[in-house]
């Protein structure tokens, strides 16, 4: 009787020559040996799995339907499912969860030989589906398959079944064919150095190229992939409308698809968090960084730490908005033409072309140093402060400061103009209250002091005429209660000034006058 079960290992194949009688069991040792290098070829490379179709999906209440298509088992047996097949559960699968949906190796004999022996005539190899229940519960298809067998089997899904029968898919689990070997992969080269080695770089130009059809539908790529978390990443060129023409560089958690973490688009623009880089004004290249309520590039050295943030509440004490800095006890500087034009110390103090300051704010140049302009704009008139020196004390009960302006040349003079509450003085500018000089063309003034004493408008007036010669004083007096007047006759130096009650009791007789002798 002929043995037909495929041992694990066939080392004889069939030698045929002229004359030979040949038995039936001369041609399924034949088979034997080409199955057994045939699966064997498939273990070594790791085919195992899904390479086409067997897509589960469910199509009512305990029914599902798997596609037709091709997959490989862990013993290298080829499983081709010619068409769609229907898998129809029972309600003792109610209520249970991870259901396993197999496609499972099966031979048959069939065909019935109608001459000659009698018995079938072929192999029928068309793979069996089960449904196999955590309970132990299997169904399976065709009908007449048995429910049990021998050997590794392809998952293609798990299954959730609710009490009324509606059906949950899970195609996550499904094992996909890949190719794999136990040692490294050389391309190029006989003496690869790690598990894909790409070599013979003598050679001018060496790809590793994947293509796919065009049409904005597909993508091609590579997936670093851990199976039993369902997570990775990938790279890809995606093509496919409304993900974004470019690179991708994607992470996977629960989602075949992924999240674009890194994007170069066909034209060149470069997005971190999107893959579509906002450039409304027509840029030739952009590089687009999307946060969700904050950003941030960081550029660093060992020692230095600098920082460029968008923030949506603020950050480092900054209002909410855009951030420019260092994290790291560094200055912050601006650079044109290779050399710093604003540097702003790890301190806060900043510098505008004056180099090394112990000042908040110090600007240096040869000439022009500051200018503080108002564009023409209205209101045109009216008071407009341009600079303004501001001591904060909102209660008033603050220590007393004297806001300062200070003209210093190095070792010829210091002098500074200091507000205080009676007003502005002109001091030494090196820390003495020593009074300066002030000299002006013009003072325009209400009042001048002088040590205790006021001199208004009218006393300025009295001294301007005397110097002027034009000064008239009328003299009164006090004891007698008259006016001094000029006599027309002089009898002695004791009348010389008459005494009148009233200053105009003689007419054509003169007031008297004190002149200045210039």
């Amino acid at each position: 009787m002929a043995n037909y079960d495929q041992p694990d290992v066939v080392q004889k194949r069939v030698r045929f020559f002229d004359g030979q009688f040949l038995t039936d069991q001369d041609f399924i040792d034949e088979q034997k040996f080409h199955l057994d290098r045939e699966h064997r070829q498939s273990r070594l490379l790791r085919f195992s799995g899904i390479s086409t179709g067997l897509t589960v999906s469910g199509n009512g209440p305990y029914q599902v339907v798997v596609t037709a298509g091709s997959a490989v088992d862990d013993g290298g047996r080829h499983l081709v499912l010619a068409a769609d097949a229907e898998l129809r559960l029972t309600n003792r699968f109610a209520g249970q969860q991870d259901i396993e949906v197999h496609l499972v190796h099966q031979r048959i004999a069939t065909d019935i030989a109608q001459t000659g022996g009698k018995s079938a005539r072929r192999w029928d190899e068309s793979p069996k589906i089960a449904a196999v229940a955590p309970d132990g519960t299997v169904v399976v298809i065709p009908d007449s398959a048995e429910p049990t067998w021998d050997g590794p089997a392809v998952l293609l899904a798990r299954l959730a079944v609710g009490e009324n029968g509606d059906v949950t898919v899970d195609r996550a689990v499904a094992a996909k064919a890949g190719l794999a070997v136990p040692g490294a992969v050389g391309i190029g080269t006989t003496s690869p150095g790690s598990d894909l080695d790409i070599g013979n770089f003598d050679a001018t130009d060496r790809y590793l190229t994947f293509k796919v059809a065009g049409g904005h539908r597909y993508r091609s790529g590579i997936e670093l992939w851990t199976e039993q978390e369902n997570r990775g990443c990938s790279i890809t060129y995606d093509d496919r409308l409304g993900a974004g023409t470019g690179l991708h560089v994607r992470t996977h958690q629960d989602d075949p698809d992924g999240t674009t973490r890194l994007f170069v688009g066909a034209d060149g623009d470069v997005g971190i968090g999107t893959a579509e880089p906002e450039n409304a004004e027509g840029w030739t290249r952009t590089v687009d960084i999307l946060g969700g309520a904050n950003a941030k590039l960081s550029v660093r050295s060992s020692a230095v730490d600098a920082r460029v943030l968008a923030h949506d509440a603020g950050f480092f004490g900054a209002p909410a908005g855009m951030i420019v800095g260092t994290a790291s006890a560094n200055a912050l500087s601006l650079i044109t033409g290779g050399a710093a034009r604003l540097t702003v110390s790890a301190a806060g103090d900043v510098n505008v072309g004056a180099g090394q300051s112990n000042f908040r704010l110090s600007v240096g140049a040869a000439a022009n140093h500051l200018q503080l302009v108002r564009e023409s704009a209205e209101p045109a008139a009216g008071p407009l402060v341009f600079l303004e020196l501001f001591q904060q004390d909102a209660e008033g009960t603050g220590p007393q400061a004297y806001p300062s302006l200070r003209f210093h040349h190095q070792n010829q003079f210091w002098h500074r103009v200091e507000a205080r509450n009676d007003g502005l003085h002109l001091l030494a500018g090196d820390g003495p209250d020593d009074y300066r000089d002030l000299y002006a063309g013009t003072v325009a003034a209400t009042q001048l002091r002088l040590g205790s004493t006021t001199i208004g408008e009218g006393e300025l007036q009295i001294l301007q005429k005397l110097a002027a010669g034009t000064l008239l004083i009328e003299i009164f007096n006090i004891h007698y209660q008259g006016w001094a007047f000029a006599s027309s006759t002089r009898t002695d130096a004791s009348n010389w000034l008459v005494a009148s009650s009233e200053k105009d009791s003689f007419p054509g007789h003169a007031v008297w006058r004190l002149q200045n002798p210039r």
